[in-house]
């Protein structure tokens, strides 16, 4: 062959093999959600094989964590010291908390993490990116791009808030549900276990709350549920919670509790418990009724009867109910509530007169103020922190008890909470309670939301972080729950965790994160 015709060949072939890195490095990189803070990709390659070893160096639950991921993958994981294994793990100090860096080369994976929970996020972020090219590659030999990734998370509260008091979801359903939080690095679960329509956690010393109160007939909610189902399946009442025809309802034993609150560990994610109090109350009055001021349930001019903060009685059963809340729940923090209390029963009430009277109080709601500081001392004083909505912030309350804001109306609120020292949970409404019919354009919004331009003198670096919701009056199963949840979850953990955001590359990404859905049976809300 000739040397001018082997040069050409040679040519073609370097700009053929320069053409198929060009397309396939852009294929490789993995889709990422939420994205990284910083990722630095190469051309060369790391094969994935049959058997992967990881290091023992991985606290046990990273290490089960990750055997569990590369087993849903159907890899072989085994054992091996740091220096033998294909996963290694380095601890790194000068790393934050929750950081982690990951150093792919062409022979092994190298973790770096200061703590657990940075243990934990690298590997959400591995097992996205062997999920990449599982769906990239089917059926063929599995490689990840050399790449330096360092990553670390925008706020430290980044929350996910599940009402499964007005429609309950079942143990096993948690559990799954944390699974899919913590691959996005969701790492805070607030489920609010108690409200009018069901008391859903067990409590030792008051059976009759789980007894009586986890059970109701079906209410307004559940008839509009029953009739759109006619026509529409997403609206039927799940009927493994429904005894003779008309009673729904369910609750969690402590045992289940224990169970997702271990599982919840292993993933990184904190389970945060509401238990409502003032108001929110009609499931503990109905099993309990000399808790209200009237002896019995009731509705008001906007919300039902609460309990009466003036008998010494019934804060003696306030108290006992969040001393069991935390003894079962190992989180810091504790959410009492606090939020619309209708308080006219407090107003006609002797013993409620009598108590405004002697702390001079102006109006009932001093009443809502003093049980608040009553219940936050009881649980300083077995190491908790108290949590409440933005509602019982309107009087003076102590300033070391945290704030959740949604009331958006009040948006000149949000300032002046954060200036009386409250450390706040940033829940306002419209961007994110996901609660509304999803649409396109909420979804982008809650993407690109910006504190600064609806809420005066407020800034990114005033919240202690963010929290998306889900409230569920209209929400009786899984199949609708998850239209409301998905995609807008994976828009939501790229707000809170990037700092650096693009729509249209997200859009990119999520036709990955789409399939994994699928392939996963999540019944997603499409916008194609």
């Amino acid at each position: 062959m000739k040397p001018r015709i082997i040069i050409l060949i040679s040519l073609c072939l370097f700009v053929q093999m320069q053409e198929f890195f060009a397309r396939n490095t852009d294929v490789d990189k993995p889709f990422l959600i939420p994205q990284p803070q910083q990722a630095i990709y190469s051309d060369d390659f790391l094969r994935l094989p049959a058997n992967i070893s990881i290091s023992t160096d991985f606290d046990i639950n990273a290490k089960e964590l990750l055997s569990d991921i590369l087993g849903i993958l159907n890899i072989e994981v085994t054992e091996a010291s740091n220096k033998d294994s294909f996963i290694r793990f380095y601890t790194d100090s000068n790393l934050d908390n929750e950081a982690y860096r990951i150093i792919i080369d062409t022979v092994r994976i190298n973790v770096y993490a200061s703590d657990t929970q940075g243990s934990r996020w690298a590997i959400q972020t591995l097992h996205q990116m062997i999920r990449h090219i599982y769906f990239t590659y089917p059926g063929q030999e599995k490689h990840l791009l050399v790449a330096d990734i360092e990553d670390y998370p925008r706020y430290a509260w980044r929350g996910f808030h599940l009402d499964v008091a007005r429609h309950f979801f079942t143990k096993e359903y948690l559990l799954k549900t944390i699974e899919h939080l913590s691959f996005y690095k969701i790492n805070k679960l607030h489920l609010h276990l108690s409200d009018d329509q069901g008391w859903r956690i067990e409590i030792d010393k008051y059976p009759l709350l789980t007894e009586v109160g986890a059970w109701r007939t079906f209410n307004k909610f559940d008839s509009i549920c029953v009739r759109e189902a006619e026509y529409n399946p997403d609206m039927e009442i799940d009927k493994r919670l429904i005894r003779k025809d008309s009673l729904y309802g369910g609750y969690y034993t402590k045992a289940d509790m224990r169970e997702i609150i271990s599982h919840a560990q292993k993933y990184g994610i904190e389970i945060i418990p509401e238990i409502d109090m003032p108001g929110h109350m009609s499931a503990a009055i109905k099993a309990y009724p000399w808790l209200s001021c009237t002896g019995n349930t009731g509705w008001g001019m906007e919300f039902s009867y609460p309990i009466c903060p003036c008998d010494p009685k019934v804060i003696d059963f306030a108290k006992d109910i969040y001393a069991e809340i935390a003894g079962l729940f190992p989180s810091a923090f504790i959410h009492i509530g606090a939020d619309e209390v209708e308080r006219d029963t407090w107003e006609i009430n002797e013993d409620c007169k009598k108590l405004m009277k002697k702390n001079k109080m102006k109006s009932s709601e001093g009443l809502r103020t003093l049980f608040v500081e009553e219940i936050h001392k009881s649980l300083q004083a077995i190491g908790k922190k108290t949590i409440v909505w933005d509602d019982a912030a309107v009087n003076n309350i102590s300033n070391d008890i945290y704030i959740t804001f949604w009331r958006e109306w009040l948006n000149e609120n949000a300032d002046m909470i954060v200036r009386k020292g409250h450390p706040m949970i940033f829940m306002a409404w419209t961007p994110f309670y996901l609660s509304d019919w999803p649409s396109f354009e909420r979804w982008k919004e809650l993407y690109e939301f910006d504190i600064t331009k609806d809420f005066p003198n407020m800034t990114d670096e005033k919240v202690a972080g963010y929290q998306a919701c889900v409230w569920t009056e209209l929400i009786p199963n899984e199949t609708r729950l998850e239209k409301f949840i998905y995609p807008n979850l994976q828009a939501y953990s790229e707000f809170i965790w990037s700092r650096e955001r693009n729509w249209d590359n997200f859009l990119k990404r999520m036709k990955l994160h789409n399939r994994i859905m699928d392939k996963e049976g999540i019944r997603y809300h499409s916008y194609d």
